[in-house]
């Protein structure tokens, strides 16, 4: 607060208490609180989408389609004498 009643609004800190500031706001505020609740609700979200994606990739991968994608033999794009010896 020094330096902002001496006018100094953009300038560096005279002092800095970096140290202090952190151990301050890890001590008397409730951050600890907020980053284990985020932490709660992140990694189960995670877990969660990597399971159903690797269940879905699992299903698409075994399932055997009436015709196959253009990409499963190397081919893009379905043009007369786009492939060589077909």
């Amino acid at each position: 607060m020094e330096d902002l009643n001496r006018g100094n609004y953009w300038g560096w800190p005279a002092l800095a208490q970096l140290v202090d500031n952190y151990a301050t706001v890890l001590t008397d505020s409730r951050l600890p609180q907020f980053v284990l609740n985020s932490f709660l609700v992140t990694i189960p979200a995670v877990v969660g989408t990597v399971v159903f994606a690797s269940m879905a990739g699992f299903a698409l991968a075994k399932h055997e389609f009436k015709r196959q994608p253009a990409a499963a033999d190397g081919v893009h794009w379905r043009q007369p004498g786009a492939v060589p010896g077909r």
